[in-house]
């Protein structure tokens, strides 16, 4: 009886066909993007087909075959030759469809456009992957990566504007422009980041498109977006220009930028301000960093609503 009991516990542990099958698939698949492309012709199906937001703006549909996965993947690597994949969470098993969740690392070698970091640079970020099977094969795939802390950790962005104030230069936070650079590089991408939108005004001076992050605040119906540095470029920008393009990943929108009067409309400021914390809270960091407040209380936000400025978003009017 003990005998039997025994056995039929070690049979129950061994794995299924399917299990066999799913491990075989994603070990081919992890040695891929590893580097090895071995076996991507067997890995591969005919007509594969994959999901993702492409730097050069496509939906990836025109990676659709073992050879144009290779050739993509083989870009990716160049940037980082050592680029090593290790799976966190899975295989998951649905039907047919596989899904894990991936941790990559690596060393920057350079080549990535608008990059800061040196060369050698040390990079990590993760990801999700889902993969349809068919016939043993994989027929179809989507990817969502972690493209924004990435973005970060290579200090993608462009130099800054030179006619920032010297004060207003001086209490920037060092984040700052990495951050809004690679939310700029997001949105031209058609990439969401959520709370956070783009808005794009005329330059005062040169008259070319100046974009920067910014997170609009609802009240009362109304949305309004505050400017901590009321004297910053694009502050002034949005005063000169009076209008603007806000944009929210792969939608536009036309708008008219109304600055808050200073005097006539602080109760409405404070109120913004007041509200702020809670609506928008990753944005406190950058008030705190410009020693307007220590903590996230409404009420230290409120106390200094006369040192910023606020514009609400209007639509354009119809002629």
């Amino acid at each position: 009886m003990i005998d039997t009991e025994v056995t039929s516990a070690t049979e129950a542990a061994q794995p299924t066909n399917q299990e066999r099958a799913t491990a075989q698939l994603v070990g081919a698949w992890l040695r891929l993007w590893n580097g090895d492309a071995g076996q991507a012709d067997a890995l591969v199906a005919d007509g594969f087909r994959l999901h993702a937001a492409m730097t050069d703006g496509g939906d990836g549909s025109a990676v659709d075959s073992a050879a144009t996965l290779v050739a993509w993947i083989s870009q990716t690597r160049t940037a980082f030759p050592d680029l090593t994949f290790s799976i966190q969470v899975g295989p998951l098993v649905d039907g047919d469809l596989i899904a894990l969740r991936w941790n990559a690392t690596g060393t920057y070698a350079g080549g990535v456009p608008g990059a800061g970091a040196p060369v050698g640079t040390r990079i990590a970020f993760t990801g999700t992957d889902v993969l349809r099977v068919a016939g043993g094969r994989l027929a179809e795939y989507w990817v969502n990566s972690d493209t924004l802390l990435l973005m970060t950790q290579l200090q993608v962005g462009a130099p800054a504007a030179p006619s920032v104030p010297a004060e207003a230069a001086r209490r920037r936070p060092a984040y700052l422009r990495p951050t809004n650079a690679v939310v700029r590089l997001l949105s031209r991408l058609g990439v969401s980041t959520g709370v956070i939108k783009v808005l794009t005004v005329p330059g005062r001076t040169s008259g070319l498109p100046r974009s920067t992050p910014v997170s609009p605040l609802r009240l009362d119906g109304r949305r309004f977006v505050l400017a901590p540095m009321p004297e910053g470029d694009w502050a002034r920008n949005a005063r000169a220009a009076g209008r603007g393009t806000l944009t929210d990943g792969r939608r536009t929108e036309d708008v008219v930028l109304r600055e808050l009067d200073a005097t006539g409309e602080a109760g409405l400021r404070r109120r913004l301000m007041t509200a702020f914390p809670a609506a928008v809270p990753d944005g406190v960091r950058f008030f705190k960093a410009l020693d307007l407040v220590t903590s996230a209380d409404p009420a230290q936000f409120a106390a200094v609503a006369d040192r910023v400025t606020a514009f609400e978003l209007l639509p354009v009017p119809t002629a």
